[in-house]
């Protein structure tokens, strides 16, 4: 389902959340946010390689509330691994399926994938249904810009997809994942 950002909060307000949503002592279950291959048009010239700021920023709220953490950024694992989609019409930068697949820990309970740009929507959307394939036991969570632009569409689109998130993350994803964890009543 679509669960709603979370309104904004004051400093104090978040170190209660933080307090409130902490992992408990021991959680052995891990959380991993993807940011997965870009997408390009094959006649773009160039594309700058960026950090994943968005995936860090989740990994830093968890991490700071406990919760075992990593992130798998194709992009930055292999920036000159270029090469052309099946259909010879994208150019794919970064780490290949395989790849990926490979860097998902069985420990692993809760994917993250970043979802930034409607371009790339395609060929992540066959992405994460072969991770779902691979590892239907794993929670997959989408967010950023491309699902909260189009929530519907893409839940209706790719139903491997469990949870997305729309707006600004940070809390509202450590709020679904404790309630996941902790078995509380998970609200929209």
């Amino acid at each position: 389902g679509i669960k709603e950002n979370i309104p904004k909060r004051d400093k104090n307000a978040c170190i209660d959340a933080f307090e409130a949503l902490k992992a408990s002592d021991g959680e052995a279950r891990k959380i991993q946010i993807l940011r997965p291959f870009s997408v390009t048009s094959r006649n773009s010239y160039s594309e700058p390689v960026t950090p994943p700021i968005g995936p860090a920023y989740l990994a830093a709220v968890f991490e700071k509330c406990g919760y075992p953490i990593g992130i798998i950024d194709a992009v930055g694992e292999a920036a000159i691994n270029i090469r052309q989609s099946d259909c010879g019409l994208y150019s794919l930068k970064g780490l290949d399926t395989t790849g990926i697949l490979e860097l998902i820990e069985s420990s692993t309970s809760i994917l993250g994938v970043s979802m930034m740009f409607s371009q790339e929507w395609l060929l992540h959307r066959d992405l994460i249904k072969i991770i779902k394939q691979h590892r239907p036991d794993i929670t997959i969570v989408v967010g950023g810009e491309h699902s909260t632009a189009m929530p519907e569409y893409i839940l209706e689109d790719c139903k491997e997809i469990d949870y997305l998130i729309t707006g600004e993350a940070e809390l509202t994803f450590l709020d679904l994942v404790h309630a996941l964890y902790y078995e509380r009543e998970i609200s929209e």
